[in-house]
């Protein structure tokens, strides 16, 4: 199997979304033993972080192993989606935080949503050439 760039980027992804798990999850074990509960924004990141390990796995593995499932114009509309989950939820999360591991994932957090942008770029301009010349990807 070749590596090109997209699994390369498939690859840091599934890495820097090990680590934004670690940390939100441990931002949520913290935010909730507080009176109250932790802010939202910890939530959605930790559901962004779930959502994102789905994709990642959909969009990397469905194509070598199942390609009969497989579409194009799916995986470049979660992509999308991925990319706005991760740019609201990164920008709501940078309001609430001060410092410590809430910062760590933040800047996580804005490092997958231009990961995931460029991905989606990226398939995105795949998409419309293969729409041109009527190839199906």
């Amino acid at each position: 199997m070749e590596l090109d760039m997209q699994t390369i980027v498939h690859g840091v992804l599934a890495l820097f979304l090990v680590i934004e798990l670690g940390l939100t999850a441990y931002c949520v074990s913290l935010l909730d033993n507080w009176p109250g509960s932790a802010p939202s924004s910890v939530y959605f990141m930790l559901f962004n972080t779930i959502w994102s390990i789905l994709v990642v796995a959909y969009v990397a593995a469905v194509p070598v192993y199942a390609v009969g499932i497989f579409s194009g114009i799916a995986a470049t509309v979660l992509e999308g989606i991925t990319s706005l989950f991760w740019f609201s939820g990164s920008l709501a999360m940078a309001v609430w935080v001060r410092g410590g591991a809430a910062a760590g994932a933040v800047a996580f957090g804005f490092m997958i949503l231009i990961l995931f942008l460029g991905v989606f770029i990226y398939s995105l301009v795949t998409l419309l050439k293969s729409r041109r010349t009527k190839q199906q990807i």
